[in-house]
C-alpha cells in the first residue's frame, strides 16, 4: 500500500471504498532486511453522507395536521439509517421535531397550530454524519371557524301547489 520513512508511525491510505472492511499488516525494513509482519489490523471505512431526499411536498387539509411526502434518494454506502424531520416558523431556524426509519417517505405532523405558517425539510443521518437537507417547503395550516348554528328556521307553504313548500332561513 505504501512506504514511510524512519520513525514515522502514520500512513494515510487513500482510494478505499466507502463502508468497506479493510485489513492491513506492517513490515519494517532496514539494511538488514525485512521484519516479520505485524499483527493484522482491521477497520471499516466510513460510509458516505446520506444524499438529500428529493421532491419534498407538504399539504395541510385541516387545522391540526400537515402531511409530508418525499422521494428517498439514498442508496448503497450513502443510505440513511434514520430520517430527521425538521420544522421552522421563520424559514431559517429549523429544529428537529421527529425521526423516521430507513426508507420511509411520509410523515404527518399532528403538533401544528391552526392558521400558522411552517417550513419543513427532511435529512438523512448515518454513521458518517448528518446529510444535506432536502428542499424546504412551506405550508400554512387551515384556520377554520365553526359556523354558528342556524336559528329561527321556519317552513312556509306560501301558496305553492299541493306537495311543494319552502323553508326560510
Amino acid at each position: 500500500v505504501g512506504f514511510v520513512g524512519p520513525n514515522i508511525t502514520t500512513l494515510n491510505i487513500t482510494g478505499l471504498n466507502a463502508y468497506a472492511d479493510t485489513f492491513v499488516k506492517v513490515i519494517a525494513l532496514n539494511a538488514g532486511g525485512y521484519s516479520n509482519p505485524s499483527n493484522i489490523v482491521g477497520f471499516r471505512t466510513l460510509r458516505e453522507l446520506p444524499r438529500p431526499p428529493k421532491n419534498l411536498s407538504v399539504s395541510s387539509f385541516c387545522a391540526n395536521s400537515v402531511n409530508m411526502y418525499w422521494n428517498d434518494d439514498s442508496y448503497g454506502s450513502g443510505e440513511e439509517d434514520t430520517f430527521i424531520i425538521e420544522r421552522s416558523t421563520d424559514g431559517s431556524n429549523f429544529s428537529q421535531i421527529d425521526t423516521r426509519g430507513r426508507n420511509t417517505t411520509l410523515f404527518t405532523d399532528n403538533t401544528v397550530a391552526d392558521g400558522v405558517t411552517y417550513w419543513y425539510r427532511v435529512r438523512g443521518i448515518n454513521n458518517a454524519g448528518l446529510g444535506v437537507p432536502s428542499n424546504a417547503m412551506v405550508v400554512t395550516t387551515k384556520s377554520y371557524v365553526v359556523p354558528l348554528s342556524p336559528y329561527n328556521v321556519k317552513a312556509f307553504t306560501n301558496g305553492y301547489p299541493q306537495g311543494e313548500s319552502s323553508i326560510t332561513l
